[in-house]
């Protein structure tokens, strides 16, 4: 797995800070940053505090967890200008939606006239909350984490010679909802079937309760590998949810690490969150030392992603990668 040293991500930034001078506000005092979680402390937030800390930036954190409820993030968006923070922090779509606002949004309702920076959000643009990548065309930027919906689709057919897929997403999650129609797309054109479910309850809310019996639906398809697009709601489930799939004889490819390192995913295409967090931090320094504004910062995401393929769930399940596979595979619990 590619490492991102600061060294490294001082190379990615040579020049663009070069005799950029120290906001004034700064000095004498740390700089207030505000850190808003979706779903607790990630390794993407340890990530980005600890890169931080090594180069040398003073912070002072005011941290709030919205606990995946959009009603919180409005009440988040309050506190955030009466405090007035030099930057705040952000992690996951859901939550940079709520607090940024998309490109088009009420800046009454949104926190537009403060640096944001955003980590872990899977694809920017079709949840618009910047104009373009490379300049972000307002007060955003940030990291994003996934390989593009098509490349993971390629990695799965190289990997299970699926005919067949089943999907189980969230579909009250902004990128859920967009990674599957972008899913669909593919499909339709390699000629590959797709079951999709969610375990989404009447009131429009995903339910744990209800991932058994959407497991057991899509397992009745019998496809060839289930696919779990990214989603903070899956998380923290990864052991459970997986230890279902793979009872119910489902291989699953997952868009996320802590489901294959933390769960009994079989694989996926996936950055490191810790890195992914050191990434945003790096960003971080480049407006609160540097002096860039985000409209100069581009959106981004790791420059490699890392095939994780998980040999013991692969034996449970018989089900096993090709040989040339294994050459550049990180290969986890070998034995």
């Amino acid at each position: 797995m590619m490492g991102l040293s600061r060294r490294r991500l001082l190379a990615l930034g040579s020049g663009l800070v070069a005799g950029a001078v120290v906001p004034a506000r700064a000095q004498g005092r740390p700089f207030h940053v505000f850190a808003v979680q979706w779903r607790g402390a990630t390794d993407v937030d340890r990530g980005m505090k600890d890169y931080l800390a090594r180069a040398g930036v003073e912070v002072r954190y005011t941290e709030r967890n919205a606990r995946q409820d959009h009603k919180a993030l409005a009440a988040i968006v309050a506190e955030i200008k009466r405090e007035r923070p030099d930057l705040v922090y952000v992690f996951a779509t859901e939550a940079a939606l709520g607090i940024a606002g998309p490109v088009d949004g009420d800046p009454a309702l949104y926190v537009t006239d403060i640096p944001v920076v955003f980590a872990a959000v899977g694809d920017p643009l079709s949840a618009r909350l910047v104009h373009d990548l490379r300049k972000p065309g307002r007060n955003a930027t940030g990291v994003m984490h996934l390989a593009p919906v098509s490349v993971q689709f390629e990695a799965m057919l190289s990997l299970f010679a699926a005919k067949r897929m089943a999907v189980m997403y969230n579909a009250a999650e902004t990128y859920g909802r967009g990674a599957v129609e972008q899913l669909r797309e593919v499909a339709a054109r390699a000629g590959v079937e797709l079951a999709v479910d969610t375990p989404l309850a009447d009131d429009g809310k995903p339910r744990i309760e209800l991932i058994g019996p959407t497991l057991a639906r899509l397992a009745a398809t019998r496809p060839d590998v289930l696919y779990l697009p990214s989603t903070s709601f899956f998380i923290p489930l990864a052991k459970p949810l997986t230890e279902q799939a793979v009872a119910l004889g489902l291989p699953t490819f997952s868009a996320n690490e802590p489901m294959i390192r933390s769960g009994d995913a079989m694989a996926g295409l996936v950055a490191s969150f810790y890195e992914v967090g050191q990434f945003a931090g790096y960003k971080i320094e480049q407006i609160l030392r540097g002096g860039k504004h985000p409209e100069q910062v581009p959106v981004e995401s790791l420059s490699r992603f890392s095939l994780l393929i998980n040999m013991r769930v692969s034996r449970r399940l018989r089900v096993y990668p090709p040989i040339t596979m294994l050459r550049y595979a990180e290969i986890i619990d070998a034995h």
